[in-house]
C-alpha cells in the first residue's frame, strides 16, 4: 500500500526530526498572514537519503516547497536557491533570496550537506556546512531577524554557527522520501518534533573523543577512547558542547517531579526508578525522559553516568502521568576483562532522571547490598586484594610468621602506609618483608587464603 507507507514516511520523518533551538518562532501560524521566504536550493532538491549503496528509488519524493505551499494556503511564498549544491559563489543566488526575504512575514532557510559531501567510502575531513551556505545566512539574518533553518544531512555538523544568526534551528537528517511533508507538518505545528540527540553535536571536531587517535596508520586504527564515546567522553573531560547527547525540544514544557527509587531486596541488583511528569505548556507533547545511573565509589574506571533507560511520554496541557523504568542486573553491571564476564559491585549509586545528559532534573541514591565477587587470588594480585579477605589475611600471618620466626600477627599499618602498600602486588610485599616462596609455597598461600570459612 504506496499511499500507507508514504504517510507511515512522513511520521516517521517528524517523529525522528530534532528541534534543536527555538525562540518562539516556531510553530509558523498557518493563519497568519504576510509573504513566507522558503530559501536555499535543498528546499527543492532535499537529502532525504545517503549515497553510495544506500541509495534507492523512492515510490514518490515530497517536494518541501510544494508541502509548504499546502500547509500555508493563501500565503505568498517567495522561493530562491540562494546557492549553488557544487559550492561555487553566485552572488546573484545571494541577491535574489535575500530580496525575497527582505520584507516577508517569515523565513525558511534549508541547510545541509550536499550529496558530495558525505558518502560511504570516504572520511569527512571536517563538520562545517558549506561556506556558501554560511554566507547566505549570513545575508539573510542582515535584512531578517527571524529566521528558521531547516538542516538535512547524514552526519553531525557544527550548529554554533548557525545558532548564532537563526531563531530557530530543525534538524531532520536524511528524513526519507516524505521528509518534504514532515518539514511542513513540523513547522505550522500539525506535528510536534519528536526526536532527540542520538550524538552529541560538539562545538569543534578537535572537541570529538578520537580525535587524537582517528585515523591512525594505514596498518593501524587506535580506539584510545576505551568506553569513553559520545557523552561518556564530554561528562569525564567537563567539555562544553553545542548540544549535549538525548536533547531535543518541542512545542511545550515539562516538569519532573516526586521522584523514587525502589529496591525490593539490596541484595539483588534490581531496581525501579519512578517518577511524575507534567506537560506545563499549552499544546499537547511528547517528552522522552531519560534515566542515567552513576558509581561513584567504583572499583573500576567507570563513565561519570550512563543511560540506562527512557521512556516517551505523550500528554495533554496540564495533565501528568507517573513514569517506570524498570533496572535489571545489567544497568548495573560493568564488563569485568579479566574474567571475561559482567559484574556488578555493592555500594552507594546515584540515578539522575532528566531531559538529556546535560539537563538532569532530579537525583537520588541508593545502595546496592549485592554479594562482592573479588574473583580469584594468585600472588600477583595487589595487596588490598589479600587484606580484604579475612582467610587471605589470616593465611599472610602464617606466611609472615613462618618467615620471621615470630606470631602470626599482621604488623601495624598506618593508613598511609597500608595506602601505599594496596596497590602492590603481594610477591613485592613479601620480598620487601623478606619472604620468600617457591612455586610449591606460592600454590599453598593461595590455596589457603581461598579456603572457605566453615
Amino acid at each position: 500500500d504506496l499511499d500507507a507507507h508514504h504517510a507511515l514516511a512522513r511520521r516517521a520523518a517528524a517523529a525522528s526530526a530534532v528541534l534543536l533551538t527555538n525562540d518562539g518562532v516556531l510553530p509558523l501560524d498557518p493563519a497568519a498572514g504576510g509573504p513566507v521566504a522558503v530559501l536555499g536550493a535543498l528546499a527543492r532538491a532535499p537529502r532525504y537519503q545517503g549515497a553510495g549503496s544506500s541509495h534507492i528509488v523512492p515510490t514518490r519524493l515530497d517536494d518541501p516547497v510544494e508541502e509548504l505551499c499546502a500547509a500555508l494556503p493563501g500565503r505568498e511564498l517567495r522561493v530562491a536557491d540562494g546557492y549553488r549544491l557544487d559550492g561555487a559563489p553566485d552572488p546573484a543566488l545571494v541577491a535574489d533570496a535575500v530580496a525575497a526575504a527582505r520584507d516577508a512575514t517569515s523565513v525558511v532557510l534549508f541547510l545541509g550537506l550536499p550529496d558530495a559531501e558525505e558518502s560511504e567510502g570516504f572520511d569527512r575531513e571536517h563538520l562545517d556546512l558549506p561556506a556558501v551556505q554560511l554566507d547566505l545566512l549570513r545575508a539573510v539574518s542582515d535584512v531578517h531577524d527571524r529566521v528558521v533553518v531547516v538542516l538535512g544531512n547524514g552526519g553531525v555538523v557544527l550548529t554554533r554557527p548557525v545558532e548564532e544568526l537563526a531563531s530557530a534551528v530543525l534538524e531532520t537528517w536524511l528524513g526519507g522520501q516524505a521528509v518534504g511533508g514532515a518539514v511542513a507538518d513540523l513547522l505550522t505545528g500539525a506535528a510536534e518534533p519528536g526526536g532527540r540527540l542520538a550524538e552529541t553535536v560538539p562545538l569543534a571536531l578537535a572537541d570529538t573523543p578520537a580525535y587524537v587517535n582517528f585515523p591512525g596508520t594505514p596498518a593501524e586504527v587506535l580506539y584510545g577512547e576505551r568506553i569513553y564515546v559520545g557523552y561518556r567522553w564530554y561528562d569525564r573531560v567537563g567539555r562544553e558542547v553545542a548540544h549535549p547527547f538525548g536533547h531535543g525540544l518541542g512545542y511545550t514544557t515539562w516538569a519532573y517531579d516526586d521522584l523514587e527509587v525502589a529496591v525490593p531486596d539490596p541484595t539483588v541488583a534490581a531496581a525501579a526508578v519512578r517518577f511524575r511528569l507534567t506537560n506545563t505548556g499549552e499544546r499537547p507533547g511528547s517528552e522522552v525522559a531519560q534515566v542515567y545511573l552513576a558509581d561513584p565509589v567504583a572499583s573500576v574506571d567507570r563513565p561519570v553516568r550512563e543511560l540506562v533507560g527512557f521512556r516517551k511520554v505523550t500528554l495533554e496541557p496540564g495533565a501528568s502521568t507517573v513514569v517506570e523504568v524498570e533496572l535489571d542486573e545489567r544497568a548495573f553491571a560493568f564488563w569485568d576483562a579479566e574474567r571475561h564476564a559482567w559484574r556488578v559491585e555493592p555500594g552507594e549509586l546515584v540515578v539522575a532522571v532528566g531531559a538529556s545528559s546535560a539537563d538532569l532534573r532530579l537525583t537520588a541514591a541508593f545502595d546496592l547490598d549485592v554479594p562482592a565477587d573479588l574473583g580469584p587470588l594468585t600472588v600477583d594480585s595487589p595487596m588490598g586484594d589479600w587484606l580484604a579477605r579475612p582467610a587471605a589475611t589470616a593465611a599472610l600471618m602464617e606466611a609472615f610468621a613462618a618467615a620471621t620466626g615470630g606470631e602470626a600477627e599482621m604488623p601495624e599499618l598506618d593508613a598511609d602506609l597500608l595506602r601505599m602498600v594496596e596497590s602492590m602486588p603481594l610477591r613485592q610485599v613479601l620480598g620487601m618483608a623478606g619472604v620468600q616462596l617457591d612455586e610449591e609455597g606460592e600454590r599453598a598461600l593461595v590455596a589457603r587464603a581461598e579456603e572457605q570459612p566453615t
